[in-house]
């Protein structure tokens, strides 16, 4: 994964989650956080039908999710909105090659400049 997410870091804006100093972690699947939510959508729109392990891990907030409500209290959560508004996961899956990988980053490229 470590090729992977240096690629991915190096696209104008974007914010990878690794390692930190000293963990060794696996990655089944790798996540960013674009600029804007439009950003976001965009890249989305472009990549999720095309079969490369590109989605949203996050829709909402927890306290956003109707279904959770006899458990998670309402709250102003603006960093979770955040969060989930700008993120993306990645598939780090074994058949996913480098072409395709490199599909993907040319795609949040695109949407980044």
């Amino acid at each position: 994964a470590r090729p992977r997410l240096q690629r991915l870091a190096r696209l104008p804006g974007i914010t990878v989650f690794a390692d930190g100093p000293g963990v060794e972690g696996t990655w089944p699947l790798l996540l960013a956080l674009l600029p804007t939510p439009q950003q976001r959508d965009a890249a989305l729109a472009e990549l999720w039908g095309a079969g490369l392990g590109v989605a949203r891990m996050f829709a909402l907030a927890l306290p956003d999710y109707a279904y959770l409500r006899p458990w998670v209290a309402p709250a102003d959560c603006p960093r979770a909105r955040d969060f989930a508004a700008r993120s993306l996961t990645l598939s780090n899956s074994l058949w996913l090659d480098e072409e395709r990988f490199t599909a993907i980053v040319a795609i949040l490229a695109r949407h980044l400049a």
